[in-house]
């Protein structure tokens, strides 16, 4: 017990020329703790059980005999002074993982000494002699090895161990919760756990460009994982481009309005015709007539369109996703960009019928407005909420999605903040109800993401997006 141990086992008779199999009998004793045995019939490994173990072979050719034999096997209780490895076995690793794991010995006089005396362990892997297996892995397969252990007085133990190392399941970059900043200037998109730390940042079109990123998030290659949705955010031509959610891998590009077009694209993403993938909406910024269009996020293919103000308004337009009337599919907000008194419609996603109307700010206030939806308050319709795109006092407003009332008002940055706010609404604290998460929109301020509770409108989280003074969109599933 506690000893190496390995025992070829011989047969007589049958024919030499073809291979024996050796496997235990299905009424024999188990093998001792700690042995095992190949199909060629070696016996090996280090035993952790004492005892007498009456086993029974069953011998076998390849179209040949078959029989059983008798193996009775004695494992005899440790010597004084054989040390006992512990643990008995060592769990599993895959590729990357950072391992620590401290074995001991017990039975030992003075100071232990651990070696590996035979086999090897996982590329990247190494053994100490205070006893301590350590390192990140850096390969896969199946890695037996023995590790033995050395006291003062030269008494030794051994322990077998059996380690299999596996490819890591790959975590979805946009694995929810998570929230997506685009910097207005520039062209950088970063993904940020809820609470702030990063996990993956790119440019998401070609290097030159510098005008600004608006985002947007929605499964809309139905894998159940949210995809990320990236648009011109002026200076440029109006591309969409939408990246797998899991590695961030390129899924279409396209163009939403006329290729001359540089005035901006804002982004939202819902599944219009319940086919349980989102669709990617498109609002055309300043400049444009106010056309809403509904794209297939895969292919790119135009699925819809419609104005939601008057066609010779030009000032832009915003655009969410929410299921408003409880239909179980998603609607489409609008809101108006600067030039006019601010107004959010609420269309049937399925049809374009006009569901409501809200006009959030006063008559006086027409520098445009942001729009998100969600279920805020668990009535099973998807809120609207709204924040100003500019002006004095930074609010943003919750009305109810069943009935347009008024829900809450509320400053994310303080009634002097003048820069406008972009907004994106999604469950991220656990509790069943959507949260509002805020961005600053202009760079006259570091960038400042924001969550607020939808249960309870506090703060639960602030982080900075970008350092320098750069404005940003966010969007959050």
């Amino acid at each position: 017990m506690g000893v190496p141990y390995s025992l070829q086992l011989q047969v007589t008779g049958g024919d030499p020329s073809k291979p024996f199999a050796f496997t235990l009998r299905s009424l024999s004793t188990p093998l001792p703790t700690g042995l095992i045995l190949s199909p060629t019939g070696l016996l090996s490994g280090t035993p952790t059980r004492s005892g007498p173990f009456q086993l029974f072979m069953v011998i076998s050719q390849p179209n040949g005999p078959r029989g059983t034999s008798p193996l009775p096997l004695q494992v005899n209780p440790a010597n004084p002074g054989v040390l006992l490895v512990s643990p008995a076995t060592l769990p599993n690793v895959s590729m990357s993982q950072v391992v620590s794991q401290q074995l001991s010995a017990s039975g030992g006089t003075g100071t232990v000494v651990f070696a590996l005396s035979s086999g090897l362990l996982p590329a990247g892997l190494s053994l100490s002699g205070t006893g301590r297996l350590s390192g990140v892995v850096q390969s896969t397969g199946t890695y037996t090895f023995t590790v033995q252990a050395t006291d003062s007085n030269g008494s030794t133990g051994y322990r077998q161990y059996t380690v299999v190392s596996t490819v890591a399941p790959l975590v979805p970059v946009l694995q929810p919760p998570s929230i997506v900043a685009g910097a207005l200037s520039g062209n950088r998109v970063t993904v940020f756990d809820p609470s702030g730390p990063p996990r993956a940042s790119f440019r998401p079109f070609a290097a030159a460009y510098k005008g600004g990123v608006n985002v947007a998030q929605g499964d809309v290659n139905g894998d159940e994982v949210p995809d990320l949705i990236a648009a011109v955010a002026g200076g440029a031509g109006p591309i969409v481009r939408v990246f797998n959610g899991r590695d961030l891998s390129l899924i279409s590009s396209f163009t939403a309005y006329t290729p001359n077009f540089t005035g901006g694209v804002r982004v939202a993403s819902g599944d219009v015709d319940g086919d349980g993938r989102a669709e990617v909406i498109t609002g055309a910024g300043p400049g444009e007539v106010s056309r809403v269009r509904i794209y297939n996020g895969v292919t790119g293919a135009l699925q819809g369109k419609y104005f939601p103000f008057a066609q010779q308004y030009r000032g832009g337009v915003t655009v969410a996703a929410g299921d408003v009337d409880g239909d179980g599919k998603a609607d489409i907000i609008a809101g108006s960009g600067t030039g006019m008194r601010s107004t959010v419609k609420v269309f049937k996603g399925t049809t374009g019928a006009l569901l409501s109307t809200i006009q959030p700010f006063a008559a006086g206030y027409t520098q445009g407005m942001t729009v998100g939806s969600g279920d805020i308050n668990g009535d099973g319709h998807a809120d609207i909420v709204v924040g100003m795109a500019g002006g004095a006092g930074g609010a943003v407003k919750v009305y109810s999605g069943a009935n347009n009332a008024l829900l809450r008002a509320l400053n994310p940055y303080g009634a002097g903040y003048t820069g406008g706010i972009n907004l994106s609404v999604a469950e991220l604290t656990g509790d069943s109800k959507a949260d509002i998460v805020t961005g600053t929109m202009q760079g006259n301020i570091r960038p400042v993401v924001k969550v607020f509770n939808g249960a309870n409108y506090a703060q639960v989280d602030s982080f900075f997006a970008y350092s320098g003074l750069v404005g940003v969109s966010v969007a959050a599933r």
